[in-house]
């Protein structure tokens, strides 16, 4: 069964549907485990350094990637998802924050980070968020610092879920001030399935 979710229409315009996901039940891209692709990733070493983990959902990967031993920041909009990372790692000695904070506004972090992870929250973009996006990005990212994106693929067949983006899509979205070091064929796990997907890693020049 594919993942059920409402067609993505935008990030920003979908805030009130992500804030309800957390009060019925865990929403399906909660997993309870890091996504195998971005494992495999971190195990290549092309995560390293301080990194931001956007649209982090309940922290998962973002603490996957701390016990590598790298500081690691989770951010998402969604105070429910947040707190929920935070009772996780409560304690913990690991360097790593959580923060409630929009991924279309990194410039008000201050930060600056040498890898960005993103599993699941560019495919929510719409067009015009997209071009806002990349310029927050590239306002936190250090030069020759990588992005990594784990996204639906338009291989995901049907109607439901998030945006498909096609490998083109993402080459053409790439191709100014940024190097694409590879656009590989990924899976991206939901709780209801295993779907396409696109593991992109891309260093900004």
């Amino acid at each position: 069964m594919l993942l059920r979710l409402l067609i993505s229409n935008g990030y920003l315009y979908n805030v009130t549907y992500f804030h309800k996901a957390y009060h019925s039940s865990m929403p399906p891209w909660v997993i309870d485990r890091p996504q195998p692709a971005l494992k495999r990733v971190l195990e290549e070493g092309y995560i390293k350094g301080k990194v931001l983990d956007v649209g982090c959902g309940t922290g998962d990967n973002t603490i996957m990637v701390a016990n590598h031993h790298l500081e690691v920041i989770g951010l998402d909009f969604v105070n429910e998802a947040i707190e929920i990372a935070r009772s996780k790692v409560k304690n913990s000695p690991l360097k790593i924050s959580f923060v409630v904070a929009n991924a279309l506004n990194l410039k008000n972090l201050n930060l600056k980070v040498d890898t960005v992870i993103d599993s699941g929250l560019f495919h929510t973009l719409d067009d015009k968020e997209r071009v806002i996006f990349l310029d927050n990005l590239s306002a936190v990212l250090k030069r020759g610092g990588t992005y990594i994106i784990l996204c639906f693929s338009d291989k995901v067949a049907g109607y439901y879920g998030p945006r498909r983006i096609s490998k083109k899509e993402i080459q053409e979205l790439f191709k100014d001030e940024w190097e694409i070091l590879e656009i590989r064929s990924e899976k991206m796990e939901s709780t209801y399935s295993t779907v396409e997907a696109w593991l992109s890693i891309i260093r900004k020049a």
